[in-house]
């Protein structure tokens, strides 16, 4: 397979991984870290993170797979310490 297309079939592979919109803001909220912790992890502005979050857009190419790391790593804090965090549905970002 070629680069490109190696390239491409991972980027809709990471987007079918990438939760809804809110479903990202609750993650973050639920593991306690701010808008511009999450920016500067990624490496991008807070108006960008809140802007994946609202669905206004989505992250592309190299910030989307900063991006999913991230939310991996709220997800699975989550689940190593549920105690004094809210599960939340990574599809519709709603308690559960």
């Amino acid at each position: 397979m070629n680069t490109e297309l190696q390239e491409l079939k991972e980027e809709v592979e990471a987007r079918r991984e990438l939760p809804a919109p809110a479903a990202r803001r609750a993650l973050r909220e639920a593991a306690g870290v701010s808008l511009d912790g999450v920016a500067q992890a990624v490496g991008v502005s807070k108006q960008t993170v809140l802007g994946w979050e609202s669905g206004a857009f989505s992250p592309r190419g190299a910030n989307l797979g900063s991006y999913l790391s991230v939310l991996r790593i709220f997800r699975k804090s989550m689940s190593e310490d549920g105690a004094g965090h809210k599960e939340v549905n990574p599809k519709t970002g709603a308690d559960t």
